[in-house]
């Protein structure tokens, strides 16, 4: 019979034995932050967080517009999704919509706020339609995350203005659809129209008034089809990308162009597509 004997290691003494002192986690800490606060920026000014708004951002409206569509097939009632346009101003601060804007702010006007939004029954003896919040937070206007926003001008050709109103908030003649003129352009263009819709504000008095105002929207009916005034398309493409006021490394394909460049300068934007038919929406490539 053969003993095993073990040979005990001896264990490290005196100050190899300690781990990290609170000092010493502090300094790491420390370094950690002066490198995080020098990369992020770095990764800012290469559009690297744009990028992750606008994919978020685009795939978000996707659902949104969705499922709107799916809320009026299930429910069999007409579904909006209800936009605001940049520089909008409620009753309480411009209450005859009197507003006029500049003319650079009429070349850029954008959508920032997006709600779902169903028709209420008619009150009694009244025709005219009347759209309030769906339930859920879906009812409630979301402005886009990271500085996004739903395009009103082409991105290939910013000349191409699809909102030309000087007014801050929507007007049912914002909707017209446009006539054979290629220069003239609406809203309708993109598939939407004007609906009234049911909408709270804070008085000067703090206290809560409830009125119904004109805002443009896509609205899907009972059957799935989109309503839309403007019947000469099937397929109406709205652009998301960065807003009017980002930084140009964030907006434009080639921000800053030599004067010899033959490269278009275009507008970064993910197309959404809705089948005006079907009310199939897609994000395109």
């Amino acid at each position: 019979m053969y003993r095993r004997y073990h040979k005990q290691v001896p264990q490290p003494k005196g100050k190899y034995n300690k781990g990290f002192t609170l000092v010493e986690l502090l300094v790491v800490l420390t370094i950690i932050g002066v490198m995080a606060s020098l990369a992020i920026p770095g990764l800012r000014s290469m559009g690297a967080f744009a990028r992750d708004d606008l994919q978020s951002g685009t795939r978000d409206l996707y659902v949104m517009i969705r499922a709107a569509r799916n809320h009026a097939v299930t429910f069999r009632v007409n579904t909006a999704v209800v936009y605001v346009l940049d520089n909008y101003q409620s009753p309480n601060v411009n209450a005859e919509n009197t507003q006029v804007l500049s003319n650079d702010q009429i070349d850029n006007r954008e959508i920032r706020a997006v709600a779902v939004f169903v028709e209420a029954p008619p009150e009694p003896g009244s025709t005219t339609s009347v759209y309030v919040p769906v339930d859920g937070e879906w009812g409630e206007f979301r402005e886009f995350q990271g500085n996004m926003s739903i395009l009103l001008q082409d991105p290939d050709d910013p000349s191409i203005n699809y909102y030309q109103s000087a007014r801050p908030r929507f007007d049912l003649a914002d909707a017209a659809v446009p006539d054979g003129n290629s220069e003239n352009y609406s809203i309708a263009v993109l598939g939407m129209e004007s609906i009234q819709a049911e909408v709270t504000w804070v008085d000067n008095n703090d206290e809560i008034q409830v009125g119904n105002l004109l805002f443009p929207a896509h609205v899907f009916r009972s059957s799935g089809r989109l309503s839309v005034s403007d019947n000469r398309k099937e397929r109406y493409t709205i652009h998301f990308g960065p807003s009017n006021t980002a930084p140009l490394e964030d907006r434009l394909t080639n921000p800053y162009p030599e004067e010899d460049d033959v490269i278009v300068n275009r507008r970064i934007a993910n197309p959404i597509q809705i089948f005006r038919s079907t009310g199939r929406v897609q994000i395109a490539n």
